[in-house]
């Protein structure tokens, strides 16, 4: 019986420890207005980059407990838009 208590004990371990890990980001960018062109243009406050990519964008809150990086960015409130590409 003392086995069951003991392993039930390490699995409830192991699952807490999972579920508090962040993912690995290189940037977080927060504080931010940021604009998207998604169905709704939703504005977001936040987000996280891997490798160049987006990884996701949502609210300071969010970003922050989900990523973690060496390098974050507060943006103070400032304008972030999606990429303009000019032809001229």
């Amino acid at each position: 019986m003392k086995n069951i208590y003991l392993i039930v004990a390490v699995l409830s371990l192991i699952t807490f420890s999972c579920g508090n890990m962040k993912k690995d980001a290189d940037l977080i960018v927060k504080n931010a207005k940021v604009y998207t062109v998604d169905e709704h243009f939703t504005v977001a406050s936040a987000f996280a980059v891997k490798d160049g990519k987006l990884l996701e964008v949502g609210t300071n809150g969010d970003i922050t407990k989900n990523y973690g990086a060496d390098r974050t960015l507060d943006l103070e409130g400032k304008a972030v838009y999606p990429g303009f590409i000019d032809a001229h």
